[in-house]
């Protein structure tokens, strides 16, 4: 997998190149996909809402970074004295479904309307 080493708060995101719908199967390339194997495409156009993080309610246990569907969420590191990580979503990839925020444990992640 393709990663974008352009891409300076997430160097590790697949990246993300412009498709159009091939006319043979052998033009399909292998990706961007996503570990769970869905097809990694930009999302934000068509979001209504989208999640915001409460770093401080946040436990970092990883369950929306899991579970998210679009690979928009990742961890980052940051310089605090509560974790050496955070967590950060890629607004460009995340497509505003909520499971991420209906998930959190810890009610770390709200969402907001656009």
């Amino acid at each position: 997998m393709a990663t974008d080493p352009n891409n300076k708060r997430n160097p590790n995101r697949p990246q993300i190149v412009s498709w159009n719908i091939p006319s043979k199967l052998e033009d399909y390339l292998p990706y961007p996909h996503a570990p769970s194997g869905v097809l990694i495409e930009g999302h934000a156009n068509w979001r209504l809402e989208k999640p915001i993080v409460d770093c401080v309610a946040c436990k970092n246990c990883g369950t929306c970074e899991l579970l998210c569907p679009d690979a928009a969420i990742f961890y980052e590191e940051v310089a605090s004295a509560k974790s050496a990580k955070s967590i950060a979503i890629d607004y460009e990839l995340c497509k505003g479904c909520g499971i991420c925020a209906f998930e959190c444990k810890f009610n770390a992640i709200k969402m907001e309307k656009e």
